[in-house]
């Protein structure tokens, strides 16, 4: 941003352009998606299985899964993203050998959190 003394009209910007300049930087947000378990399968990554219809993929998504879900989520595929959420007693699935990557896991409510069959990494 170019700011020069005023009165030497040397192409001034002011506030007016710092507030614009702030307005068109971009922010991002972590975006949160709840398992409902209500797609065809089971799979973590059907979209279906996720309120709104879209699974987490990227590293700023957190995916929260509670006891409440019609299934347990597998693991079908490697997987990176911001973050998983817990609440009260869940189960879930690792299909094969796969590596799961998360920027934080909460286990929120008690209850037990249980990874069953497969492997992961």
């Amino acid at each position: 941003m170019r700011v020069s003394s005023a009165g030497t009209g040397t192409g001034m910007y002011g506030a007016a352009g710092i507030v614009l300049a702030c307005c068109l930087m971009a922010v991002t947000e972590a975006a949160n998606y709840t398992w409902s378990g209500g797609g065809g399968n089971s799979n973590f990554g059907t979209g279906s299985n996720w309120v709104g219809g879209t699974a987490p993929t990227g590293t700023d998504d957190i995916a929260i899964i509670d006891n409440t879900a019609v299934r347990t989520p597998t693991f079908n595929a490697d997987l990176t993203i911001g973050g998983i959420i817990l609440r009260g007693t869940v189960s879930l699935a690792v299909s094969g050998t796969r590596s799961l990557s998360f920027g934080f896991c909460y286990h929120l409510g008690g209850g037990v959190a249980t990874f069953t069959t497969g492997t992961s990494t």
